[in-house]
Order: C-alpha cells, then sequence, then structure tokens
C-alpha cells in the first residue's frame, strides 16, 4: 500500500518561500504569538527554518509569492495615516498583479491574519521595501 504524504506538512525539500506561504495558509483566521504584524513574518520564518532572518533578508525590486513587504510612514488616498509615527507595518506577499498585491497580513485594524489586496495607486508610504531570503 502506498502511504501519500500530507501536503500541509513542512519539509526541507519544499523552497522556504513555499513554506512562509503554507504558514499563512495554515493560520489565517487565527491570530499568531501576541497579534502584531510582525509575529506573523517571525512564525513563518521559524516554519520555513529561516533562524536569525533579520540577517538573511535582501531588499528586491520585484516581488514574488513568499517576499515580506514593509511599509513605514503611510496614508491613504485621503491623506488619514495608517501607521503610527516611527512605527512601520509588514506582511507577506502572496499574489502579484498587475495593479495590486495580495498580502497575508496580521494586526490589520487589529485583525488576525487574513488574506487582502493593496493597490498601487493607494499605497502612499513614505518607506516600502521587498524583502527575500537569500538562499
Amino acid at each position: 500500500m502506498i502511504r501519500l504524504i500530507p501536503l500541509l506538512f513542512s519539509f526541507s525539500l519544499f523552497a522556504q518561500s513555499d513554506q512562509i506561504l503554507e504558514y499563512c495558509l495554515i493560520n489565517e483566521g487565527k491570530t499568531v504569538g501576541n497579534g502584531n504584524c510582525v509575529e506573523l513574518v517571525s512564525g513563518a520564518m521559524k516554519y520555513a527554518h529561516v533562524h536569525r532572518w533579520q540577517r538573511k533578508l535582501t531588499v528586491v525590486t520585484y516581488p514574488e509569492p513568499g517576499d515580506i513587504l514593509t511599509m513605514e510612514s503611510c496614508k491613504d488616498t485621503a491623506g488619514v495615516s495608517w501607521t503610527a509615527a516611527g512605527e512601520g507595518h509588514v506582511a507577506i506577499v502572496k499574489e502579484i498583479f498587475p495593479d495590486h498585491l495580495v498580502v497575508y497580513q496580521q494586526n490589520a485594524n487589529g485583525s488576525a491574519v487574513i488574506s487582502s489586496s493593496f493597490y498601487y495607486a493607494a499605497f502612499g508610504c513614505e518607506v516600502f521595501k521587498f524583502w527575500r531570503v537569500k538562499n
């Protein structure tokens, strides 16, 4: 009898970006850690076996699924700030489209892990970067 291995299991055979996305999918609708946005990223990195992950990231120009998105000093199209002064927000890129990104994030208006869209025209962030785990 052949036994299949469940998909929702973290193996080192899978790319780290796939493991990062898998972690988000498993935790969608849940609160990770203390509920801060960075807790989602930290948990995903640990799940993907990326230790000391802050030292293993590099800035990239074009995002791919599993990349980390950091934003600082953001305002919506009406000029209303949605990140506190000196603070930012982090999310994990899920999908890329010509006019927007779909990201996994936590603590967006106090939310648990959700998948939501960010439209480029509405970003309005002074600092906006994509980061990828270096292999």
